[in-house]
């Protein structure tokens, strides 16, 4: 399966269920389109270079070979949820 898209949308169904429980606040890899949340970050803003602390992240990182470094960053901060669907073989979520 291959796509020319890094950017999939996370079903607003799922994002609503986890916030229930998560209560974000920041989405550091969105669009102002896609965003979930009132704080975000574009590509132009590079949620990677910025501060996530302090924050209840929800992350779709863009998919491809940068989502290494999305992952690390979900993992160094302090209260980060992320969703993956890889290759669509299931979603991962992780919570830090």
């Amino acid at each position: 399966m291959t796509s020319n898209r890094d950017d999939w949308e996370t079903p607003q169904a799922l994002f609503d269920a986890l916030d229930v429980v998560y209560h974000f606040d920041l989405d550091p890899a969105s669009t102002d389109a896609n965003a979930k949340c009132a704080r975000h970050y574009t590509v132009e803003q590079d949620g990677l270079k910025q501060s996530w602390g302090g924050s209840s992240v929800f992350l779709n990182p863009p998919y491809g070979r940068g989502m290494a470094a999305w992952m690390k960053k979900a993992c160094e901060s302090a209260s980060a949820a992320c969703t993956s669907t890889f290759r669509g073989m299931g979603t991962a979520f992780v919570y830090t």
